[in-house]
Formats: C-alpha cells, sequence, structure tokens
C-alpha cells in the first residue's frame, strides 16, 4: 500500500514532464530511485523487499512497452531476491508475503468470478473479503505449521484493519504536507491518533474472545507441503 502509494505521487509529479524518450528514461530512474530510498529507509525487510523489486520489475517492463503479467512478475523478484540472498527463503515473514501475494493473485480473481454487486460500496466489501479468503488460503499451511494456531475472526479484523491503515496513510500523507501549518498540524494528528487507537484496540479486543483463535494445531513439514 506504501509503495503504490508512493509511485502514485512520485509519477503524479512527473507526469508534467514531456513524453519524449529522454524524459521516460529520467521518470524511469527517478521512479526505481524512490522505490529503493523507501527499501532503504525500511531497512529492507523480506516483505518490502518483496514490493518493491516487484514493482520495479513493473516499472521497467512498462517502460519498454512489454506486457505485463502480474504473476511472472511475482516469480521474477522471488528469483532476483533468492540469487540475491538465498537464506531469505528460510524467513518466515518471506514466505508468508510471497505465498500471501501469490494465493491473491490466483483466487481472487476466481472469487471476482461469482459476483459482481453493482453498488461500489458493496463492491469494495466484497473485494475486502475475497482478498482476505484469498490471501488466508496461501498462507494457512505455514501458519499452522510455524505458529499452532488458525485466527477465526481474520474477516473482521480484515475489515476493520484494511480500511482504517487506508485512511491512516492517507492523513499521515497530508500531515506532512501540512507541516508549516502548525495549529491544523497538531489537529490533524490527534485526528490521526485516534484512529489508531481505535484501529488497536478494536484487533486487540477481537482478539481476546474466547473463540478468536483455535489454536494449539500440530501439523508436521510434510503435512504442511501436502496442505
Amino acid at each position: 500500500l506504501h509503495i503504490a502509494f508512493i509511485l502514485w505521487f512520485v509519477n503524479l509529479l512527473l507526469n508534467r514532464f514531456p513524453n519524449t524518450q529522454k524524459w521516460r528514461i529520467s521518470k524511469l530512474i527517478f521512479n526505481l530511485s524512490f522505490l529503493w530510498l523507501f527499501g532503504l529507509l525500511a531497512e529492507f525487510s523480506p516483505p518490502v523487499l518483496r514490493s518493491i523489486t516487484m514493482f520495479s520489475i513493473l516499472i521497467i517492463g512498462a517502460n519498454i512497452n512489454r506486457n505485463t503479467n502480474h504473476l511472472h512478475n511475482l516469480m521474477v523478484s522471488l528469483l532476483v531476491l533468492l540469487l540475491f540472498n538465498p537464506r531469505y527463503l528460510f524467513d518466515v515473514g518471506f514466505q508468508l508475503s510471497y505465498a500471501a501475494l501469490l494465493s491473491i493473485l490466483l483466487f481472487q480473481p476466481l472469487f471476482d468470478t461469482y459476483w459482481q454487486p453493482k453498488n461500489k460500496y458493496v463492491k469494495t466489501i466484497w473485494q475486502l473479503f475475497t482478498v482476505s479468503i484469498a490471501a488466508q488460503i496461501g498462507t494457512l499451511p505455514i501458519s499452522l505449521y510455524y505458529f499452532h494456531q488458525f485466527p477465526l475472526l481474520f474477516l473482521f479484523t480484515n475489515l476493520i484493519a484494511v480500511p482504517l491503515t487506508t485512511v491512516i496513510l492517507y492523513l499521515e500523507i497530508v500531515l506532512v504536507l501540512l507541516h508549516p501549518l502548525i495549529p491544523i498540524m497538531h489537529l490533524l494528528g490527534k485526528v490521526i491518533a485516534a484512529f489508531i487507537l481505535f484501529l488497536n484496540t478494536s484487533v486487540l479486543h477481537l482478539s481476546q474472545w474466547s473463540f478468536a483463535v483455535w489454536s494449539e494445531i500440530q501439523l508436521s513439514m510434510l503435512q504442511m507441503f501436502l496442505l
């Protein structure tokens, strides 16, 4: 979400320049520079590396007028990162990140074929629902193997967390832009803090329900791969 927003914002600024070959190369360099600068600020954690590598491949492909395929981009980014550091393969966050995204790319379009709501608000909720289900399918075996538990309320927490996280992100960008206007900045800061508090409190409250988690699930490595 952060990286997509950064790219959108940078391109919004760069679209003012002429669409010549020289400027296209300059835009590519700017985009890649901003992506990897963000990765540096985020300390190149495996999920961030996955995202910026994927987006870099996507941008380069678009710049040379090649048709892009998200599944191919995902596989190429996986190959590039494992060539750079094969030990990423044994990082749980790396495994979960790729499993979730691969599962979303494979299953979410299938879910969309079952129902296409006409109302845009219902459609947004339906897409949140299908993305959550798709991601859970891919990460389920890994989660059961490493953590021995399954969150039964993941749909409810995602329906709260994803929209709120998006709103918080946009408000934080506005907060940075309003930095010279200190009184307004302080007021907006309190609003953002209230949203973050509500998000954390809601998720924590749901996690404390007695039936929120199905725990003590034992899974062997063979069972994980079969699942």
